[in-house]
């Protein structure tokens, strides 16, 4: 079941769904569902911090940025469509929702790496953490 909803958008944000749609050789409607669905892996909801605003940071702050990583079922969802891309079989919708997760993943690497080096200048030894996962 679905229903007809209008929702206002930015003139940037149409015109990314459509650029979306028009890549994936897919509907507009079908894209943005797909987007709502994805909720935060949508990539114009990943906000890079700023290298200034990362240094405020508590070092508890900094190590929460460290760790976070996809939910188990993100990660499932993530793996799940990775083998049906190398298979070939990925529908547009699903090639979204794919580039929506690889987005995220690529966003949370960028905001730990900027984490790990305010961390490292404030004396913390980061090789040994990534060796070992231990703080």
């Amino acid at each position: 079941m679905s229903q007809w909803i209008q929702v206002k958008v930015s003139d940037d944000l149409a015109e990314r769904i459509r650029e979306v749609a028009e890549d994936k050789r897919n509907s507009f409607d079908a894209v943005a569902e797909a987007m709502l669905r994805q909720g935060s892996h949508a990539p114009e909801l990943l906000i890079e911090t700023s290298d200034e605003v990362m240094a405020t940071y508590s070092d508890d702050e900094l190590w929460a940025v460290v760790d976070q990583q996809l939910t188990k079922t993100e990660r499932k969802r993530l793996d799940s469509l990775l083998e049906k891309n190398r298979a070939g079989k990925l529908s547009p919708v699903e090639e979204v929702v794919l580039d929506g997760l690889i987005a995220k993943t690529d966003f949370q690497t960028l905001e730990r790496s900027k984490a790990f080096l305010v961390l490292q200048q404030r004396g913390h030894d980061i090789q040994s953490y990534v060796k070992t996962g231990k703080r």
